[in-house]
């Protein structure tokens, strides 16, 4: 669902491998903080404002 997820992973196979796995593992939360969709990037602004 989430491409930006999916490049970073492949991207980090090819440098670290395995490692990439538990990188982009870490990197899961900070999802809403990437602009993979403007409503993401809002609904994160949204919660930050209250």
């Amino acid at each position: 669902m989430d491409e930006t997820i999916r490049r970073h992973e492949n991207y980090l196979r090819m440098l670290f491998g395995n490692t990439g796995y538990e990188i982009t593992a870490s990197w899961r939360p900070l999802e809403g903080a990437y602009p993979t969709r403007e409503s993401d990037s809002s609904a994160a602004r949204s919660t930050g404002s209250e």
